[in-house]
């Protein structure tokens, strides 16, 4: 199994069955998506490099995102035979057969700038707001500077978009999620750069400065959502279960190591073998503005940890 405390990677994204294409060339490409415009959607707003949108519905918000600002938006993303790429809509995975719980279906949280997202996009999205729903269709050397996945060569998508909330500081948004978090789930106490609370004290030997200590752990979004757990236990809880994946421990030097996300570094000093506690850890201490596949930027996640061994 996938270690995502580790600096690892799980799909975030649902990929539907694909119909097998003819050898392409780029003009092949270029040819099939001009007229697929023509023939479906002649009104569209032509932009640069075969690249299209239409306004399908007005939300009717005025808050467009300026340059810079962050926007949360739903999206699927289709081929030009209507084969599903990816979305993150859970009713539109189950709608197309591909639904998986293991997938976490959420908005995608993106910069509206053109190194963030490409300039085309970034172009759309500035001219969107809130609940406004519009398409776009892009060549695939313009999808992939996207950077939204299910990138394939000389394969044209059509993504269907969604804007759902424009945010200009996301760190400030970020710190408000965890304080409501913290002031409804009381016994959290500030450890360092995270939050720790101590569900059961263990019974043995007391984890120390430096070492290796080795822990069963799942990592879950704020809403619940289990996104990586080495626990067969929690696992089968959350219906992600598999036979063929290998439930082991998690071992990790106490302080400073590489392979975990810098919230574990310290995270169990003090405690003893056998305690079960909860880590709730910014995103600074994880994956930052970044994110990484089922974790969106700025997010907080939280841990719950079981230490079964520390060694000096």
């Amino acid at each position: 199994m996938a270690t995502l405390v580790c600096l690892g990677a799980l799909a975030v994204t649902v990929c539907g069955c694909k119909k097998e294409q003819p050898d392409l060339t780029l003009d092949d490409e270029a040819v099939r998506l001009d007229a697929y415009r023509e023939v479906h959607y002649p009104d569209a707003k032509q932009l640069g490099d075969h690249t299209f949108y239409k306004i399908l519905r007005n939300g009717g918000s005025n808050e467009h995102p300026a340059d810079g600002q962050w926007l949360y938006f739903d999206v699927t993303v289709l081929d030009l035979d209507g084969n599903l790429l990816l979305t993150s809509s859970r009713m539109v995975a189950k709608n197309y057969s591909t639904f998986d719980a293991a997938t976490y279906y959420t908005p995608y949280y993106k910069s509206v700038r053109e190194s963030a997202i490409g300039g085309y996009l970034a172009q759309v999205l500035r001219e969107c707001a809130p609940n406004d729903s519009v398409l776009v269709g892009m060549p695939s050397a313009v999808y992939k500077e996207t950077g939204l996945g299910g990138y394939q060569k000389y394969q044209s998508v059509l993504c269907y978009i969604t804007p759902r909330r424009v945010v200009s500081d996301p760190s400030a948004l970020e710190a408000t999620t965890i304080q409501n978090y913290l002031a409804s789930h009381p016994g959290f106490n500030a450890h360092d750069k995270i939050y720790r609370a101590i569900v059961k004290e263990g019974d043995g030997a007391t984890v120390g400065e430096s070492g290796t200590v080795w822990v069963t752990y799942a990592g879950y979004h704020l809403d619940g959502f289990l996104f990586d757990t080495n626990s067969k236990e929690a696992a089968i809880a959350n219906g992600t279960f598999k036979e063929d994946a290998k439930y082991n421990l998690l071992s990790f030097s106490v302080k400073s190591d590489s392979k975990v996300i810098q919230g574990f570094s310290g995270a169990l000093t003090g405690l003893k073998i056998g305690a079960k506690v909860k880590l709730l850890i910014p995103s600074s201490q994880a994956y930052g503005e970044s994110g990484s596949d089922k974790i969106r930027p700025y997010t907080p996640l939280l841990f719950e940890i079981t230490v079964v061994r520390w060694q000096k």
